[in-house]
């Protein structure tokens, strides 16, 4: 049993990092999902048996978008434009190859299918990048009100999944969103300006954010 009420009364604050998991075989769902992802909580892991495991990590890494840090060399590669930049043109195939290139992966068949429904009903996103007609990077996530919650990345060439950041930083910029969700700490992120902030204050900020103006339905056309 969830141990997160879902009626919309009351924010969690969650007291520590694992806040809930489902019963033993029960199915994921959109609505689940998305009610979770307005709470500011995710899906992570999966136990043995197969129960979905809810997290709210402290502290939680996220990124202000006015903190994004583009490198000499990532400079470069934007200036050059080795990379074909789309969006929402792949979704399925983006978390796929999220799930294969990480040994840490929590992307199981049933994550695909119902983030892909996600996807169906305008929620979920993909930005790709391409290197001529081939997908070598891209990231995936949900977006509640003005909260994008970044899921996974990949990349097969270099750099090619920072460029899909900073197009996506530059898109939710333009649309006022403040910050994006990073989940947990990486290295990676950190560089490109990510920090950790107290899960109770991040919480307090993404209340606010998902009750923002929504964005429904495909990115596609504001990436061409």
């Amino acid at each position: 049993m969830s141990l997160v009420s879902l009626d919309g009364r009351q924010q969690p604050d969650p007291p520590v990092d694992l806040v809930g998991q489902g019963r033993p075989g029960e199915a994921l769902s959109p609505f689940v999902i998305l009610a979770f992802y307005a709470k500011g909580i995710f899906p992570w892991l999966h136990n043995q048996n197969v129960q979905q495991l809810w997290w709210s990590p402290e502290p939680r890494s996220v990124l202000f978008l006015s903190d994004l840090h583009i490198s000499r060399s990532l400079r470069k590669t934007l200036r050059q434009e080795r990379f074909r930049v789309t969006a929402d043109s792949h979704f399925e195939d983006v978390v796929r190859l999220c799930g294969i290139t990480r040994e840490d992966s929590w992307v199981s068949e049933e994550i695909v299918e119902v983030f892909s429904e996600l996807h169906r009903l305008g929620h979920a996103h993909s930005v790709e990048t391409w290197q001529e007609d081939q997908l070598v990077g891209g990231l995936y996530g949900v977006c509640v009100g003005r909260m994008f919650y970044g899921c996974s990345m990949f990349h097969t060439a270099p750099n090619a999944s920072k460029v899909a950041l900073v197009r996506l930083v530059e898109r939710l910029s333009e649309w006022k969103f403040p910050m994006l969700d990073c989940q947990i700490h990486s290295p990676h992120l950190q560089r490109m300006g990510a920090r950790l902030i107290p899960r109770k204050s991040f919480h307090k900020i993404a209340n606010i954010l998902v009750r923002g103006p929504r964005i429904i339905g495909s990115w596609e056309p504001f990436f061409m």
